[in-house]
C-alpha cells in the first residue's frame, strides 16, 4: 500500500547482504513502489534508479518477457516513484519525479504513453468506478487529473487543481468521489470533489502527515502525523477524519514516526507503521482506541493488510526479514527478505505479499498460507521427451513449481523407453549425485534438469555378423 506512504529516505543499512537473498525475484535497480493487479495477478515495481518499471508474472513469480523492448522491464525515465493500477482497465500508471510525466503501461506491458503533469509528480491513486487517475505533484502544489479512458489531462488537470503547498501522498474514496491530499507543509488534508474537480475543504491534522489511508466501510480516513502542534508537539499521531463532515473524530497517539498507515475494512482494524520505535499500533476504528504497540523489525517503513486471511504485512527497512502479524492475536512471525525492505504490497486472490528490497535490486514473494518466502525451481527433462521428473512422489506436470523456501524435495529421474538417465544439471545441480534419485534442500529459485541418452549400442564385428547371416543359407 506504498501509494499512500510518503517515505521518501532511501539510505542504506551498512549490513553485509543476507545470505538469502537467492530467493528473491531480480528486479532492477532500486526498486522503491509495488502495485498489484489483482485481475491479471501481475506485479509493477517502480525502480527508482533504473528508470524502469518491472512487470512480475504472480503465476510463475517470474519477470515477464512480453515487452516490446526485448527487456524484463518496461521502459520509463527519470526517477519512478509512485505506481497504481486500475485493475478494470488492466492500466497502470507510473509517476517520474524527474521529468514532470506520468508513464502509461497497457496490458500488454507496453509502455503507450507519457502524460506531462506539473512539477514533481510522486504519488499516483485511481479510481476504478470513473477511471479517472490523480497525482500529487509536490514543487508545484497542484493536483494532475488523468481521464484514464483517453489517457490525457482533463481541461482542469491540465492545469492542475491548486491545493495547500508540498502534497504528498493521496487516497481516493470511489462512493463519494472524493480525494484526499496529504501536504508535507502545512498539516493539511485537501479535500477534492472529482465530480467537478474543485477543492471543497482543507482539514487541520498532525504536522508533516505521511500516509492516509481511506476505510469504505466506515467512510473514515486515517492520517498518519508526526506531532499535532503545542499541545501534544511531543506525540506523534493518526488523525481520524469522518468524511461525511470532514471533520477531525479523533488524534490518536502512536509510536515514534509513523511512516505508512492501512485498514482491514472488515475487522475495522487500523494498522500504524511506527519507524523509530520499531512497532506497529493497531487501533481499533470502533472506539479509536490503540489495543496494541506490536514489536517488528527495524525501522517499517510500510504495512499493507490482506483483508480475506487477516495478515498485516510489514516491510522492515534495516532488517532482513519482513514482520508477518496474525491480526486476530497479534502475534508476529518473520520471514527473510532482501535488504533494505521498502514497499509491500498482497494480492488477496492469491494470498501472496510482495516486498520490494532497495539495495539489493530484488522483489521478495510471501506465501500467505505458510507465511514463508516462496522460491521456484524450473523442472526440465533433455531430451523434452526422454522421461518424467518425481518429487515427493508426485509427477512434475508443469515446467515451474512454488516451494517454500527450506523445503526437502525427493527427487526422481524416470527414463522412458528406449532412454536412460545420464546426470542431473542446472542452477539446483551443484551438490547432486548422478543417481537418478536425489535429495536436496529448497534454498533458491533456480532450474532443475534430468539429462537423458539412448543405451549405447552392442558393437558387432562385420565378420561375426556375415557369419550371422551366412550360417543359416550354407545350412539349408
Amino acid at each position: 500500500m506504498f501509494g499512500s506512504n510518503s517515505n521518501f529516505s532511501t539510505s542504506a543499512n551498512q549490513n553485509s547482504l543476507p545470505s538469502r537473498l537467492i530467493t528473491d525475484i531480480k528486479a532492477d535497480n532500486n526498486p522503491i513502489a509495488v502495485a498489484v493487479n489483482n485481475n491479471t495477478n501481475t506485479i509493477y515495481v517502480a525502480n527508482e534508479g533504473a528508470n524502469r518499471v518491472s512487470v512480475i508474472n504472480g503465476t510463475t513469480n517470474t519477470l515477464m518477457q512480453t515487452i516490446i523492448t526485448g527487456n524484463y522491464s518496461a521502459v520509463v525515465a527519470d526517477h519512478p516513484v509512485g505506481v497504481a493500477v486500475n485493475p478494470d482497465t488492466n492500466i497502470v500508471y507510473v509517476t517520474k519525479e524527474g521529468a514532470n510525466v506520468v508513464s502509461v503501461i497497457n496490458s500488454l506491458n507496453t509502455v503507450k504513453k507519457a502524460i506531462p503533469v506539473a512539477s514533481h509528480p510522486t504519488r499516483v491513486a485511481v479510481n476504478p468506478k470513473t477511471n479517472m487517475v490523480y497525482v500529487t505533484n509536490y514543487d508545484s502544489n497542484k493536483v494532475s487529473v488523468i481521464n484514464g479512458t483517453t489517457n490525457s489531462v482533463t481541461e482542469i488537470g491540465a492545469i492542475g487543481i491548486k491545493v495547500s503547498d508540498r502534497p504528498t501522498t493521496v487516497a481516493v474514496n470511489p462512493f463519494m468521489n472524493r480525494i484526499y491530499v496529504t501536504h508535507d507543509s502545512p498539516n493539511r488534508v485537501s479535500v477534492i470533489d472529482s465530480t467537478t474537480d474543485t477543492l471543497v475543504k482543507t482539514i487541520a491534522v498532525g504536522n508533516r502527515p505521511r500516509s492516509i489511508a481511506f476505510n469504505p466501510n466506515t467512510n473514515t480516513v486515517y492520517v498518519a502525523t508526526i506531532g499535532i502542534g503545542i499541545a501534544e508537539k511531543d506525540h506523534d499521531i493518526v488523525s481520524v477524519i469522518d468524511v461525511d463532515t470532514n471533520k477531525v473524530l479523533a488524534n490518536i497517539i502512536v509510536g515514534k514516526h509513523p511512516s505508512a498507515v492501512d485498514v482491514n475494512p472488515k475487522t475495522n482494524m487500523i494498522y500504524v507503521a511506527n519507524t523509530l520505535s520499531n512497532t506497529l499500533s493497531v487501533i481499533d476504528g470502533d472506539t479509536n482506541k490503540v489495543l496494541a504497540n506490536v514489536t517488528v523489525g527495524s525501522n517499517p517503513t510500510d504495512v499493507t493488510v490482506n483483508p480475506k486471511t487477516n495478515i498485516v504485512y510489514v516491510a522492515n527497512k534495516f532488517s532482513d526479514h519482513a514482520s508477518i502479524i496474525d491480526g486476530t492475536t497479534n502475534k508476529v512471525t518473520t520471514t527473510p527478505v532482501g535488504l533494505n525492505s521498502f514497499a509491500v504490497a498482497v494480492n488477496p486472490e492469491t494470498n501472496m505479499a510482495y516486498v520490494t528490497n532497495y539495495d539489493s535490486n530484488t522483489v521478495s514473494v510471501i506465501n500467505g498460507t505458510t507465511n514463508k518466502v516462496v522460491v521456484g525451481v524450473a523442472f526440465n527433462t533433455n531430451p523434452p521427451n526422454a522421461g518424467d521428473i518425481s518429487c515427493n512422489g508426485q509427477k512434475i506436470s508443469k515446467n515451474y513449481t512454488r516451494y517454500n523456501i527450506d523445503t526437502v524435495l525427493e527427487c526422481e529421474a524416470i527414463a522412458n523407453s528406449g532412454f536412460a538417465f545420464s546426470s542431473w544439471s542446472g542452477g539446483l545441480s551443484s551438490n547432486l549425485n548422478n543417481s537418478p534419485e536425489t535429495k536436496f534442500t529448497v534454498t533458491k529459485y533456480g532450474t532443475l534438469t534430468a539429462n537423458f541418452i539412448t543405451p549405447v549400442q552392442v558393437s558387432i564385428p562385420t565378420e561375426a555378423l556375415l557369419g550371422i547371416i551366412v550360417s543359416p543359407i550354407v545350412g539349408w
